[in-house]
């Protein structure tokens, strides 16, 4: 009988290592399919919580619209709106929270995912902006307002800063600079070291439609008088929403394509401030914009200037839906705060001042195409507008009103409290003197601004120090004075960007 051998054969090693090497691959492939970026594991997490939110957002928004139907004007209230949330989602500060009053926030408990009710129904996922940087020029909604964030800005990270619009939208100047520490202190009055180190500025909204009418539509006339009559008529008209974007115009477009800014004037009655235009139409006591005798010794002042500078500024407000207003008061630019003691803005005059907030853009924000510029006084109109019905819950001797009556609310006639005598204290030292997160608008050091008084004043805004009466003593009250001329310590001013 033959003997059949059989040859015994086996697997290399090369072979072993092949095979090792395709089952790691494929199981790579396997793990990746499952866990990555575009993964099934992601994919469905992000499909559950796509669905959540569908969800989530349908039970507002049918709160919204039940809420609109149960007020016979069509608006939502907060009280329908929370009535309506506690028949969809539950029970209020259990499963959800309200806030706000138009637009509101709803937040859900568990979740943690907030939702703008809008005053026209529409909701919107709050997508969170809080510590962002951008690098360049962007345009972004906060709530149902557009805002303009200028490259090189970042939005506060610091509750109470960067919320909402209507509370007061705070950013901060870093130019990339990366902030590991938001609330870190650094002084012993407890002031942040980000509000110490980077200047920062509130967005002032204002609404588009309204930020500039024309003459021969919304103003009509022949005659000045019949023009001013015409305006009046048109801002009697107005109702503007107390939060919210500002539908009070800030300038007029002449037939000849000039523009010409409205100013306002606040006052209170029977608890209610009412707002005025100023008659800058057939008056040449109030006007912007506008040169004075002084100006002729600045040959880069001119009318043509000025009203070239008033056209940038109102177009680009009016594009934007609003503006940025400095957090702080400013004087020759050489320091961002007005300090106790006051040497650096002694005899420092508005053309100084004029011409460092003109240059503060190209010196801090290199990538933005943003414009710097000292205050206008429409611009200051508008933010008395926008702050309107803050209540002074300090003092109401003179008015329920913050522009109407900002005693307690304003350094006023009394300066520090650590000193014996009536100084201006460093701005932004004292909460009490903040309102929507800006600081000392009213007193501490009156404010220059680009707005004329007859041909040889410019005015000031807000009081100072040395102020103690009535007349003097809001956040409204206007003064006026010789630009050229430094009268000592008591004038600051504050810079704008648009």
């Amino acid at each position: 009988m033959k003997k059949i051998q059989k040859c015994k054969r086996g697997i290399t090693l090369i072979a072993l290592v092949i095979t090792i090497v395709v089952l790691l691959i494929l199981a790579g492939v396997s793990i990746a399919m499952l866990t990555g970026e575009n993964g099934l594991l992601n994919e469905a997490t992000t499909a559950k919580t796509s669905t959540e939110i569908g969800e989530e957002k349908e039970k507002v928004e049918l709160s919204a619209v039940k809420a609109m139907g149960d007020d016979k004007r069509g608006e939502i209230t907060e009280e329908n709106l929370d009535k309506e949330l506690t028949n969809y989602i539950g029970k209020r500060d259990v499963d959800y929270e309200l806030s706000g009053t138009g637009p509101f926030t709803v937040k859900y408990t568990n979740s943690g995912r907030k939702y703008i009710v809008n005053k026209d129904g529409r909701v919107e996922e709050y997508i969170p902006v809080n510590g962002k940087y951008y690098d360049t020029d962007t345009d972004i909604k906060i709530g149902e307002y557009p805002v303009t964030i200028p490259g090189g800005a970042t939005i506060s990270n610091i509750p109470g800063e960067y919320e909402s619009v209507e509370d007061g939208l705070v950013i901060y100047i870093t130019n990339g600079e990366e902030i590991k520490d938001w609330n870190a202190d650094t002084n012993s009055n407890g002031i942040l070291d980000v509000q110490e180190k980077y200047d920062q500025f509130v967005w002032i909204p204002v609404d588009k439609e309204t930020a500039i009418i024309e003459e021969g539509k919304e103003i009509k006339g022949s005659t000045d008088t019949e023009k001013y009559t015409s305006l009046k008529n048109y801002v009697s008209n107005i109702t503007s929403p107390t939060n919210g974007p500002s539908k009070y115009p800030m300038a007029i477009k002449k037939a000849d394509g000039k523009y010409s800014g409205i100013l306002y004037n606040f006052k209170e009655e029977n608890g209610v401030v009412t707002v005025t235009p100023l008659d800058n139409i057939t008056s040449s006591t109030y006007r912007e914009p506008g040169v004075v005798s002084d100006d002729l010794s600045n040959s880069d002042i001119t009318e043509e200037s000025m009203q070239e500078e008033y056209k940038t500024m109102i177009e680009k407000v009016e594009k934007q839906g609003g503006f940025w207003v400095g957090r702080y008061e400013t004087s020759n630019m050489s320091k961002c705060t007005v300090i106790k003691g006051t040497d650096n803005i002694k005899s420092v005059t508005w053309y100084t001042m004029y011409k460092g907030q003109k240059a503060y853009k190209n010196a801090k924000l290199t990538n933005s195409e943003t414009t710097s510029s000292m205050i206008w006084g429409s611009q200051w109109d508008q933010i008395m507008i926008w702050m309107r019905e803050v209540k002074n819950e300090v003092n109401t001797t003179n008015g329920q009103y913050y522009v109407t009556n900002s005693i307690g609310m304003g350094n006023y006639g009394t300066g520090d409290s650590d000193t014996s005598t009536s100084d201006p204290v460093e701005t932004g030292k004292r909460e009490e003197y903040k309102v929507k997160n800006i600081y000392d608008l009213a007193g501490n050091v009156q404010e220059w601004t680009l707005e004329v008084r007859n041909t040889r004043y410019r005015h000031l805004r807000g009081g100072d120090h040395i102020d103690n009466n009535e007349k003097y003593t809001k956040a409204s009250y206007r003064e006026y004075g010789f630009p050229s001329r430094g009268q000592g310590h008591n004038l600051g001013t504050r810079v704008t960007l648009y």
